[in-house]
């Protein structure tokens, strides 16, 4: 079966981004937000009509920077993660579907000589 664009197909991006002026009481309410998410699991942003859910795992990566040039200061936060692989899905391996078999099944059965 000749494969096409539709089988390489990446997974499409979803993004949701809040930026501009608040008052430190609405950053701190953003923040208080994302921290209960990431006690609860599921991280969730809002803005106008956008919704984005992410499920945080356990183990996370963490980069904070804080800079100061003059007047101007800045504080930087990264919090990223690789999604988990699943049951139907090992790292690496294509979901089970009834076409493939089980995730991950590509051999042929051993020639027993029977």
């Amino acid at each position: 079966m000749k494969k096409t664009d539709k089988d390489h197909a990446q997974p499409q991006k979803e993004k949701v981004s809040v930026e501009g002026a608040m008052t430190r009481r609405q950053v701190i309410g953003y923040l208080e937000c994302m921290l209960a998410g990431l006690r609860d699991g599921t991280v969730r942003l809002e803005h106008q009509d956008r919704t984005i859910a992410l499920t945080v795992p356990d183990r996370l990566e963490l980069e904070i920077t804080a800079k100061r040039k003059g007047q101007h200061s800045k504080l930087e936060m990264e919090i990223s993660w690789q999604s988990p692989c699943s049951d139907d899905a090992p790292c690496g391996q294509p979901a089970r579907t009834e076409e493939n078999g089980p995730a991950g099944y590509d051999e042929e059965p051993a020639d027993d000589g029977a």
